[in-house]
């Protein structure tokens, strides 16, 4: 036979897990924001290295290529610190 305070305890300890899911998926979206704000930093640091590198090529071809192609990797990398960044709780 099952008892009243079995069956409380059971509905009690499914509202834990509830919590404890919860608290679990607010944590893996933490480290997916942290992991983007670090590749942010990583792609813009490549992106002006890339683009400082446009003294190098003799062509004009050669410059305007590391020009773009730096230009856009830091602004993705500036794009993925900045989301990573404002969605972070104080």
């Amino acid at each position: 036979m099952v008892g009243i305070g079995y069956i409380r305890g059971s509905w009690n300890h499914h509202g834990d897990i509830v919590k404890n899911d919860e608290k679990e998926i607010q944590n893996g979206q933490s480290m997916e924001l942290q992991s983007l704000e670090l590749m942010g930093i990583f792609l813009g640091l490549f992106g002006f290295i890339v683009a400082a590198s446009a003294f190098i090529p003799d062509t004009w071809v050669g410059r305007i290529a590391d020009l773009v192609v730096g230009g856009a990797l830091m602004a993705t990398g500036i794009w993925s610190f900045l989301k990573g960044r404002t969605h972070r709780k104080h």
